[in-house]
């Protein structure tokens, strides 16, 4: 059961980038932190990796989605860009401008 007496406390997180979003993928729980995700290890509570998704901070990350498991593609506020990433290396696959196809839809 649930030890709410004694909880274990990760800090994840800080004032300036708080987590937003998250998603489980693996027996990993993707954390966003503005622009930044932050990759904890569901069983040992350790975080595995941090992943910058963007040098803009301007941009914080919108939505991330899982990819049958293998994959999760992160978007970020106001762009046309989607991000592929293999959830186990962290290596960005694919970027996609999806604008054209927007664009060339809302004409």
């Amino acid at each position: 059961g649930w030890n709410t007496s004694d909880p274990t406390i990760v800090s994840v997180g800080s004032p300036s980038a708080p987590v937003t979003k998250m998603i489980s993928i693996s027996g990993k729980l993707w954390c966003s932190c503005h622009n930044t995700v932050k990759v904890l290890n569901i069983n040992t509570l350790e975080m595995e990796h941090t992943l910058n998704v963007s040098g803009d901070n301007s941009r914080p990350i919108s939505c991330m989605a899982t990819s049958g498991g293998i994959g999760v593609w992160i978007s970020l506020h106001n762009s046309a860009v989607l991000k592929l990433y293999q959830a186990n290396t962290y290596e960005c696959l694919t970027e996609i401008n999806i604008a054209p196809a927007v664009t060339k839809m809302l004409s």
